[in-house]
């Protein structure tokens, strides 16, 4: 019997999964959460405030609970046998070579364009191969106003690697020691924006320019290149069971 896998999506990789603006979502969740449980089981996880997220935990339905009309139109996602055989060697890439799981790495492994590493990335979403990253919503305080709040963290592991004046790319193996100073220079400079611009600070925005600053200072630290960070990739555990059989096969 197929398991089903209860998967936790933010609104922002709900609205993704399903092609559509978070503010098209939010003007009508209702009828976009209706379209959604003709194809799985929909549990909704609010926060404590009315300003704290709100998670979505999705449960695909089995065949005998889909409706027919359904079953027929979906069909699922129609696979090429190199379509295939492409994903097998990405999935075996990232979770048994360390391929760093950057588009332009991958595109290597298979021997074609980012093009085509980017519709194989959304097939594997679309099968449910590939699932969104984790997300932990952590509480926080302004030492200054003593103010508590809220914001999303993606809950993984991160690869880091620095690009080469030629180019090429480097994965960093040890990410300990870089990791944590990351997250210090990135805290430090997020703190910083907040007393620099009070009310009116952008809490998106701030992250993205404490991000760019985070790394700047990793460059000069570390002496490298142009580092950068991506999130691990978040695998079904049939599929990487699937894999992972194929591999000790092979090497048998």
């Amino acid at each position: 019997m197929k398991q089903l896998t209860k998967t936790k999506y933010s609104t922002k990789q709900l609205c993704e999964l399903r092609n559509i603006k978070t503010g098209t979502f939010r003007k009508n969740p209702e009828k976009y959460l209706s379209e959604l449980k003709m194809e799985y089981t929909v549990e909704i996880e609010k926060g404590p405030n009315s300003n704290s997220p709100t998670f979505y935990h999705l449960t695909p339905l089995s065949d005998n609970e889909m409706p027919s009309a359904l079953l027929e139109s979906n069909g699922t996602v129609k696979l090429t046998k190199h379509s295939e055989a492409q994903i097998g060697l990405l999935l075996k890439a990232v979770l048994y070579d360390g391929i760093v799981p950057i588009h332009k790495e991958l595109a290597k492994v298979i021997g074609k364009s980012e093009g085509t590493v980017k519709n194989r990335v959304k097939e594997m979403k679309e099968l449910g191969i590939l699932l969104p990253t984790p997300i932990k919503v952590e509480r926080d305080f302004d030492l200054e106003t003593g103010e508590i709040y809220e914001y999303e963290r993606k809950d993984c592991y991160w690869y880091y690697y620095d690009t080469l004046p030629n180019g090429d790319i480097q994965k960093i193996t040890d990410t300990t020691e870089v990791h944590n100073a990351y997250g210090k220079f990135f805290k430090s400079q997020l703190n910083h924006l907040k007393k620099k611009h009070g009310v009116h600070f952008d809490f998106k925005k701030g992250c993205g320019l404490a991000d760019n600053h985070a790394k700047k200072q990793l460059d000069e630290c570390f002496n490298l290149f142009s580092i950068n960070r991506v999130v691990e990739w978040t695998i079904n555990e049939d599929y990487a069971k699937k894999v992972s059989k194929e591999c000790r096969h092979k090497s048998a």
